[in-house]
């Protein structure tokens, strides 16, 4: 798969090839404004009307250079992200073409700095990257869902440093299908007739066309050890995640590669919840609710082990919202008997996070 990139990512793209991991200290900001600025050069970034240079200590350290965001909202990139590109009209098409590449917060952490929040009870956030790799189904279909359409790898890491990963994931997507007589009918339990009356209420006119879009659900896996650790050790070649899963599955043959988080199922639909969504409206003046897919927890909250602190449960609650180019997380994690805070935003305010890389050729 061919990968686009913006930003600091730019050098790949332009076959230049730095041995990151060598380059701590004074030398990395002056190579991440170099690559940056030849990247606006000719065309990868997203451009403001102006670029301030930012060398406080509270900020991740991997750029120097930062656009000005925080009072006005950038200009439109007239670079097309490949995830909204799908020629497919039914809603899963579009929301997989758009769930895939790679996401930064980079922009909200500089603001956040620039008004004194600092993360958890300082009211700001860290700055997280998000990637999402799609994974060939076949190999895996043995450990997961038996009605998977499509699969993601999905890592996230603070700093911009893929070897600081603090949750790996794999999502199984699936979703309601029309058979011949335009009945929805869907794996699990539940009568037909419920199944139907059930995905009739969700459907909705997405376009002028009158495309139908039906809800698509999202089941969520942890990784076992060994098949984590094999794939950490490619954690800053995301695009040989899914070769390297399949030849790992077919030659180890794992017995439980994978392990489903119970009561964690998410479901996604193209219209947001006035409630659980709030945060969408009123916040953007680039952004508009209706143009998002838009997700919750099927069953509002779950209760898992926690992976940062084995023994431990903690009460999880999420809520997300994408966009061609955005994607939000909301979030948040609580101890089960005090209710303490224990990750997220403390203000309710998502992890906003801009695309800088997209896979072409996706959903």
């Amino acid at each position: 798969m061919l990968l686009q990139q913006r930003g600091a990512a730019a050098a790949e793209a332009a076959h230049i090839h730095v041995p990151m991991p060598a380059m701590r200290g004074s030398a990395l900001p002056l190579v991440r404004i170099l690559l940056f600025a030849a990247a606006v050069t000719v065309g990868l970034v997203p451009t403001c009307n102006s670029f301030t240079a930012s060398s406080t200590s509270t900020l991740p350290h991997r750029r120097s250079a930062a656009r000005s965001i925080c009072n006005r909202p950038c200009r439109p990139s007239a670079f097309p992200a490949a995830a909204a590109a799908a020629s497919s009209s039914s809603f899963f098409d579009e929301l997989s073409s758009r769930f895939q590449g790679d996401f930064d917060n980079y922009d909200q952490v500089l603001c956040d700095r620039r008004d004194n929040l600092l993360p958890r009870e300082g009211g700001g956030h860290e700055n997280i990257h998000c990637t999402l790799v799609p994974v060939a189904v076949q190999p895996i279909l043995s450990h997961v869902r038996s009605d998977t359409r499509q699969a993601r790898l999905a890592a996230f890491y603070f700093d911009g440093l893929p070897d600081r990963i603090f949750r790996f994931r794999l999502y199984s997507l699936w979703s309601r299908d029309e058979d011949d007589d335009g009945n929805t009918s869907r794996s699990g339990n539940g009568s037909a007739t419920q199944n139907a009356e059930e995905a009739a209420s969700a459907k909705t006119t997405a376009t002028e066309t009158a495309t139908t879009m039906t809800p698509c659900g999202m089941t969520l896996y942890s990784l076992s050890a060994e098949t984590e650790g094999m794939l950490r050790g490619l954690s800053g070649r995301p695009v040989e995640w899914g070769a390297a899963l399949e030849r790992y599955l077919s030659s180890i043959s794992p017995t439980e590669p994978f392990r489903e988080l119970s009561g964690c199922d998410v479901e996604w639909t193209p219209d947001p919840d006035p409630d659980r969504h709030a945060y969408a409206y009123g916040t953007s003046s680039r952004l508009h609710p209706d143009d998002a897919h838009h997700a919750v927890m099927v069953n509002g909250e779950a209760t898992i082990p926690s992976m940062m602190n084995p023994g431990s449960l903690i009460r999880v609650v999420d809520e997300l919202s994408l966009w061609s180019d955005d994607f939000w997380i909301n979030d948040r994690g609580f101890d089960p008997d005090t209710g303490n805070f224990i990750y997220g935003n403390q203000k309710g305010v998502p992890y906003k996070m801009k695309r800088v890389a997209s896979l072409v050729g996706v959903g």
